[in-house]
This record gives structure tokens, C-alpha cells and sequence, in this order.
């Protein structure tokens, strides 16, 4: 969870040609094996980013570079558990924005779908993390753009 920034959850396009790309409703974070408070959200995926609202709580949002991400797996539902995307990230950058959480013993994330869609998000995602939009923007990867919390 130290990867992520806080943000504003309607601005889907912040950077220079990124577009919104796929979003999916009821996803719960966990910071590696640790459920967050995090959760009942709608996740959000940009050419550049993914964003995660809170749809109880509109001033609480935040965001995770694409360029962060080495790599992800998906994993099925079990009889107990809903389907999840396990997000393998770089360390956070030096110049990382404020989020919740300064430090993490992890080095990845969980997005869990309760709702489903989990199979659409992961092929979507694959496919924006082939592309590498970031790259050809003139934002500098892995540094978020100048944010607060709402």
C-alpha cells in the first residue's frame, strides 16, 4: 500500500494522453496477505494508472502508477473467496506523493472482486502494462502528479 498516492477519483485523466480504459465495482485492496480498509471500491484503470474510489466515501480515493507494476497473476475464486489480481510492484520512488501508508512490508497488492469481472480487469490491465502508455507521454513514470486528498 505504499505504492499508492491519494487522489481525486473522478480526474481519469491527469497525465498528458491518458484515457480511462476499463473499471469494475465491489474490490477490496489487500496489502499483500493483509486485508485494508479498503474495500466495496470501484477500481478504475487508466492507460496510466489504477484508481481505486470509495463509493461510501467520495473524498477517499487513491491511485497506483502503471509504471510500477513488474508484474501481475490472477487467481480464481475458491468456495469462500472471491477471485483476486495480485499486483508485483517496484519499490516506491523517492518522490512518491502522499498515500496511506508510508511503508509496507510487502511487495505486492491484491485487488479482490466480490462482484466478479476479475477475468476482464486482468486482460484489460495485461494489455495496458504491454502497451507502456506512460512512455510515450511526457509524464515521468512512477512519479504521480501534484495531488492532495479531497
Amino acid at each position: 500500500m505504499d505504492r499508492f498516492s491519494w487522489c481525486s477519483g473522478s480526474n481519469l485523466s491527469v497525465f498528458p494522453g491518458e484515457t480511462g480504459v476499463h473499471q469494475q465495482e465491489g474490490v477490496r485492496i489487500y496489502d499483500g496477505e493483509n486485508k485494508t480498509t479498503f474495500e466495496n471500491g470501484l477500481l478504475k484503470l487508466t492507460t496510466h494508472r489504477i484508481l481505486w474510489d470509495d463509493v461510501n466515501q467520495q473524498d477517499r480515493a487513491i491511485d497506483l502508477p502503471l509504471s510500477l507494476v513488474t508484474r501481475i497473476e490472477e487467481q480464481g475464486a475458491g468456495f469462500m473467496s472471491s477471485a483476486k489480481i495480485s499486483v508485483y510492484l517496484h519499490p516506491p520512488p523517492s518522490n512518491k506523493e502522499p498515500g496511506p501508508s508510508v511503508s509496507s512490508p510487502f511487495t505486492f497488492i491484491r485487488f479482490s472482486f466480490k462482484s466478479g469481472g476479475q477475468s476482464e480487469f486482468y486482460g484489460k490491465l495485461k494489455e495496458q502494462l504491454n502497451k507502456k502508455a506512460w512512455l510515450q507521454s511526457s509524464a515521468i513514470p512512477g512519479k504521480a502528479p501534484v495531488k492532495g486528498r479531497q
